[in-house]
């Protein structure tokens, strides 16, 4: 959320959390991720008000208006340098997660690309 938004002048929480709208990043066409099952085993959702393509663009909408962006937090660390951006965690537990990699069965045989594979799996644990 951008420096000065609202909810940081109330408690985190996932009440504080749910109020405010919020900006939904599709990744490779894929809107549903970890957090959106634990919402819907609570019978929670997200108030989304723009959906988005581009991680970039929606940070740059996020430093200009009151809308929340969730993303994985390995994904942000790139922009945790940025002045006009607060990261907090969520304020929900998500472990245990799941990660799923996407690939066109073409490649499965592929040395270069099975190694590429295990590459970002065993980074995405450490």
């Amino acid at each position: 959320m951008r420096k000065g938004h609202p909810a940081l002048q109330e408690a985190w929480n996932l009440e504080t959390y749910l109020k405010y709208r919020h900006i939904q990043v599709m990744t490779g066409g894929i809107a549903r991720w970890l957090l959106h099952e634990v919402l819907d085993q609570q019978r929670l959702t997200l108030d989304y008000a723009v959906n988005m393509s581009n991680i970039a663009s929606a940070v740059r909408l996020c430093e200009s208006s009151d809308l929340i962006l969730s993303y994985p937090s390995k994904c942000l660390q790139e922009f945790a340098d940025n002045p006009n951006i607060e990261l907090k965690p969520l304020p929900l537990d998500l472990s245990p997660g799941g990660l799923f990699l996407i690939w066109n069965k073409q490649l499965d045989n592929d040395p270069s690309h099975k190694w590429l594979r295990e590459l970002i799996v065993k980074q995405s644990y450490e």
